[in-house]
């Protein structure tokens, strides 16, 4: 029987909520529901934990970190804009931008579109949105701050709801604030993937705190992640897949108890 209850991790970054997240399926047979990390220091890494990972994925095939976080957030472009959110914006939306180009060379994976695609062109009644320049336009320009009003819509109501699989797994993103000028993030999944995509998905989360910290001049809080339904499962029928017993092996090779 799937554990309901839930399970909440602590950790001090990614690579340590990530592993500690694997053990803890590991125990309960594989997947659970409503599996919470709350990171604390979101865009720093356990340079032996990273290590570990990206050989792991790399001697299974499996996408690559960069194919992961990018879907959430381009760093390397936004880097290569010079850090600038609206050049990053015109860059990536723009015909024949680096959205379109990266559609048309993985048609596949790009089915339904991208995280950062939804997050900067949703297609909303009166025509698509950019919803990070909205919510950065508004924050730098009014006096008065709500510490929980700033959301951000992933799936399309009436449309991704159909896709049992190979739609939109991340439903929305909330920006928490507090004083003084500190930005936390929650975000929600419907499903979620913790041996090809959380990894990946929790870092691409980081780089967008690290992005909208930057743009509205504010310090990085931290990062909490609910998985409605969490699995190291190969649902995907990947021809090349760890084992439980590899996975059980990498954990013990891995220090996953810090005092967070």
């Amino acid at each position: 029987m799937v554990i309901l209850n839930p399970h909440v991790i602590e950790a001090a970054n990614v690579s340590r909520a990530w592993l500690k997240a694997i053990q803890y399926l590991l125990d309960c047979g594989g997947e659970c529901f409503n599996l919470v990390a709350h990171i604390k220091r979101p865009t720093e890494l356990d340079p032996p934990i990273h290590s570990a990972y990206r050989r792991l994925i790399s001697g299974h095939g499996l996408l690559t970190l960069k194919q992961v976080t990018y879907t959430i957030f381009p760093r390397s472009l936004y880097l290569s804009s010079g850090r600038n959110g609206d050049k990053l914006f015109e860059t990536y939306n723009r015909s024949n931008g680096v959205y379109e180009r990266l559609q048309r060379k993985y048609k596949r994976r790009f089915g339904w579109g991208s995280y950062f695609r939804r997050m900067t062109c949703y297609p909303a009644s009166g025509g698509p949105r950019n919803q990070l320049k909205d919510i950065i336009d508004m924050l730098q320009c009014r006096a008065r701050i709500c510490k929980g009003a700033y959301t951000i819509s992933i799936q399309v109501p009436g449309v991704d709801g159909r896709r049992t699989r190979g739609g939109p797994c991340l439903n929305y993103i909330a920006l928490q604030l507090d004083s003084p000028r500190v930005l936390n993030m929650l975000a929600v999944y419907r499903s979620h993937d913790f041996i090809e995509r959380a990894y990946g998905n929790y870092l691409g989360l980081a780089h967008l705190m690290e992005f909208l910290c930057e743009q509205i001049d504010y310090s990085m809080g931290t990062l909490t992640c609910l998985s409605s339904r969490a699995s190291i499962g190969n649902l995907g029928g990947r021809a090349s897949w760890p084992t439980i017993s590899e996975l059980r092996a990498f954990v013990g090779d891995l220090d996953c108890h810090e005092d967070v």
